[in-house]
C-alpha cells in the first residue's frame, strides 16, 4: 500500500484531469488523501461528488505547500508515501517505477519522476533536482528534449515534489519539510538532509508526469513572490545544513552577490530575506545542531550533487512558448514571423532569450537549443521562408549541420482537395489513424531540409513554401550542440545550437 498525497488550493482547472490519469495507474494498492488550502473554487465538492474513495481534508486557511502534505502524510501510515501536485498527468506506469527504485534500494529515501511539460511534453519539466553553492535550486535537465536526454536512473540532490515517492522512515529520520517553509524550496532542503543523513535519492527516468509547471502556484502570487520565498527558504537551508568552514566561505559570497543585485535594481527581497532569517535564528541554531550532530556525509562527499558555482546552469525563456493550438487561439497576421519581440514573437520551447550580437552591437538574435519551434500562418501563396542564421564552424573548429522540418497543420475545408497526396500511402492512413481519430480538424504533411553552414558570417538559408494554407510549425535541429564555457571559460553554461536574427516570408 502507498499512501497518495495532493495538496490542493483552486487547482479545478487540472483536478479531473490529475486524479482520472492517477486512478488509471497500474500500481495494485494505493490510497490518494488530498489536503485543500481552503479553496474557493468548488474544487473540493466536485472530488467528494466524483471520487468518494479519495479521503479530502479540508484546512481551514491556505497552509502552503509543506505544512499540507505533513497533515496527508500523518494521516497515512503506509511505509512509503508519493506526492503528487495536482496540476499533473500521470502515466499508468508512473508509481510502478518509482516503488520498483525503493524496493530495490534501502538506502534510497525518495525516487522521483521524469516532468515533462504538459503543453510541450517533447520537453523536459525536470529530470531531478539540483542546488548551486548558493543554495538556489534547479531542475535538472529543464528545457532539454525527452527523446535526447540520458535515460538512465541516477543519484540527484532533491526529489522534485511534483512526483516522487518517499519512504516513510526516511523521513521522519531527518524531521520531515521544514515547518518554517510557507511554500518553495522544502523539496531542495528535505533532499539536501536526506543525503547528509546518509540516504541516496534517486531519478526516475521511466516513471513519467506532465506537469502543468506553476499551474496553480501562481495563483498564490507573482513570480517575484516565488522567488522572494525561495530566496529567504534558501537562506535557512544554508544555516543548517552546511559545515561551518563552508558557511564562512559562502555565506558572505551570498550577501555580498544579494545586495549587488540589490545596487543595480534587480528586486529579489534579500533585505526581507535576511530579516525573516534573522527574526527565526534562534530556531536555526537548534535545527542546525540536529542536522549537523547526525550527518553522515560531508560537503566535500556531496560537492558531485552541488553545482559548484554561483551561476546557475540554467537559463529560462524570456517569452511564453507556443504549441500548435495555444498558437492557433492567438490572432497573428499571415506570412509574418515574428521572432525577436518577447511579446508578440512566434515562437515555441527551445530558444534562448534575445541578444544583442557582438559582431556589430546591432543585430538582434536567439539562439536555439538543440531543438526549437516556431509558427506561422501561411496564406497558400508560393513563397520563400529565409532563416538568417549563424554557425561559427571555423570558431569552434566543427562542422555545422542543421534541419529545418515543415509541418503543416491544413484546415479541414481544404481536406478533400489533399487527400489525392495520401491515396498511394496506406502505411500513412495506418499509422495516422489515431490522430485522424483525435482531430478531425486538421490534417499534417512534413518536409525536411538539410543544410551545412560554411562560414563565421551570418548566411542566408531559404526554405520554399506552396501547398494549402494553414498553420506551419517549422522545427530546427542540431546534432551537436556547444557551450560558450567549454570555449572560452566564461561560466555561460549553455548549449548552443544555431544563432538565428530572421525568419522572413519572402513572396514570389
Amino acid at each position: 500500500m502507498i499512501d497518495v498525497i495532493i495538496v490542493n488550493y483552486n487547482g479545478m482547472e487540472y483536478l479531473p484531469a490529475c486524479l482520472e490519469t492517477l486512478f488509471a495507474s497500474r500500481y495494485p494498492a494505493f490510497q490518494v488523501i488530498v489536503v485543500d488550502n481552503c479553496s474557493t473554487d468548488g474544487s473540493v465538492r466536485w472530488i467528494k461528488e466524483h471520487y468518494p474513495m479519495v479521503t479530502v481534508i479540508e484546512n481551514a486557511a491556505n497552509e502552503g505547500f509543506g505544512k499540507a502534505n505533513v497533515k496527508g502524510i500523518r494521516h497515512g501510515n503506509a511505509p512509503c508515501f508519493a506526492l503528487l501536485n495536482n496540476d499533473t498527468k500521470v502515466d499508468k506506469e508512473w508509481l510502478v517505477r518509482l516503488a520498483e527504485v525503493m524496493e530495490n534500494d534501502p538506502d534510497c529515501a525518495a525516487a522521483c519522476s521524469r516532468l515533462l511539460f504538459m503543453d510541450h511534453p517533447e520537453v523536459i519539466n525536470a529530470a531531478g533536482g539540483g542546488m548551486n553553492v548558493l543554495g538556489y535550486g534547479y531542475d535538472h535537465g529543464i528545457f532539454s528534449i525527452a527523446r535526447r536526454s540520458p535515460h538512465e536512473i541516477k543519484n540527484v540532490l532533491f526529489p522534485t515534489a511534483a512526483a516522487c515517492l518517499i519512504r516513510r522512515f526516511a523521513f521522519d529520520d531527518v524531521q520531515g519539510f521544514d515547518p518554517s517553509f510557507f511554500m518553495y524550496h522544502e523539496d531542495v532542503d528535505l533532499g539536501w538532509r536526506f543525503n547528509l543523513r546518509g540516504y541516496t535519492v534517486k531519478y526516475v527516468p521511466e516513471s513519467t508526469v506532465y506537469h502543468a509547471f506553476g499551474g496553480t502556484s501562481m495563483k498564490s502570487g507573482s513570480m517575484q513572490f516565488r522567488n522572494r520565498l525561495g530566496l529567504r527558504h534558501a537562506l535557512r537551508s544554508l544555516l543548517k545544513n552546511y559545515e561551518t568552514e563552508t558557511l564562512k566561505d559562502v555565506l558572505p559570497l551570498f550577501c555580498r552577490i544579494n545586495i549587488n543585485n540589490f545596487r543595480a535594481g534587480i528586486a529579489t527581497g534579500f533585505f526581507r530575506a535576511l530579516l525573516w532569517n534573522l527574526v527565526r535564528l534562534p530556531d536555526t541554531v537548534v535545527h542546525r545542531c540536529r542536522v549537523q550532530r547526525h550527518r553522515k556525509m560531508s560537503d566535500q562527499n556531496l560537492s558531485s550533487l552541488i553545482w559548484q558555482d554561483t551561476h546557475m546552469p540554467v537559463q529560462f525563456p524570456d517569452y511564453r512558448a507556443y504549441n500548435r493550438n495555444s498558437f492557433e487561439s492567438e490572432y497573428a497576421p499571415e506570412d509574418e514571423v515574428h521572432f525577436i519581440d518577447n511579446t508578440t514573437c512566434h515562437l515555441g520551447y527551445g530558444w534562448y532569450p534575445c541578444e544583442c550580437y557582438p559582431g556589430d552591437n546591432t543585430t538582434l538574435y536567439r539562439w536555439t537549443r538543440e531543438e526549437a519551434l516556431f509558427f506561422f500562418r501561411y496564406s497558400g501563396k508560393n513563397a520563400l521562408l529565409s532563416l538568417k542564421v549563424l554557425g561559427l564552424p571555423e570558431l569552434l573548429g566543427m562542422k555545422r549541420t542543421f534541419t529545418v522540418q515543415l509541418m503543416e497543420h491544413v484546415e479541414h475545408s481544404s481536406l478533400k482537395t489533399s487527400l489525392k497526396h495520401y491515396k498511394t500511402s496506406l502505411k500513412h492512413y495506418k499509422t495516422s489513424l489515431k490522430y485522424y481519430k483525435t482531430s478531425l480538424k486538421y490534417y499534417k504533411t512534413s518536409l525536411k531540409h538539410y543544410f551545412t553552414i560554411e562560414s563565421d558570417l551570418w548566411e542566408y538559408f531559404n526554405i520554399p513554401l506552396s501547398g494549402e494554407a494553414g498553420i506551419v510549425e517549422v522545427k530546427l535541429s542540431v546534432d551537436e550542440t556547444w557551450s560558450p564555457h567549454d570555449k572560452f571559460n566564461n561560466r555561460d553554461y549553455r548549449h548552443l545550437g544555431i544563432g538565428v536574427a530572421e525568419a522572413l516570408i519572402v513572396m514570389q
